[in-house]
């Protein structure tokens, strides 16, 4: 069975995770909400380069 942590806001919230075998990690450690829009302009950027 797979685990999912959802709002992980810290480090040591992740690394506690991580470290227990958690499978998937979501929350505002990785990154806020964000609109259509600068999810696109995101994406766009990083893709840019290649």
């Amino acid at each position: 069975m797979s685990t999912i942590a959802e709002g992980v806001e810290t480090r040591e919230q992740y690394e506690y995770l991580k470290a227990h075998g958690c499978d998937v990690i979501q929350g505002y450690y990785f990154g806020r909400p964000m609109t259509a829009e600068s999810f696109e302009m995101l994406l766009s950027s990083q893709t840019a380069g290649r």
